[in-house]
């Protein structure tokens, strides 16, 4: 996680809260619920329990086509998620190989979007 990256969402957050309260006070409702989602993201503890939710709601049916990561909750702290290494292709990759093969145009797109990426991740 970035330094500093709550702190710009929950202003970000407020932003969008007060010109909303202002412009379309019927959307604040929606505002709330995902400033409620999204601050679990920001505990990645949090982020664990998710994941080990989520995990045992899709194994049980789709375990024999997706591998899901199995958290290591003792060692998962706010800033710090730690959960099992599956080796293979990760799932954004897949993807983006399968849509190349689908449409030309596409990889003109995933090209931009990788690179708009790589740009603001650095």
């Amino acid at each position: 996680m970035y330094p500093g990256v709550e702190r710009l969402f929950r202003w970000d957050l407020k932003s969008l809260k007060d010109f909303a309260w202002l412009a379309q006070p019927q959307h604040l409702p929606y505002l709330d619920e995902i400033e409620r989602q999204f601050l679990t993201e920001f505990d990645y503890r949090k982020e664990a329990q998710n994941l080990e939710r989520v995990r045992q709601n899709i194994m049980p049916t789709w375990g024999h086509r997706v591998a899901v990561p199995q958290p290591v909750l003792d060692l998962c702290s706010e800033q710090v998620l730690v959960m099992q290494h599956l080796p293979g292709k990760k799932l954004t990759d897949g993807i983006r190989d399968h849509y190349r093969k689908v449409h030309p145009l596409l990889r003109i797109c995933i090209t931009c979007t990788s690179l708009l990426t790589h740009m603001y991740s650095m």
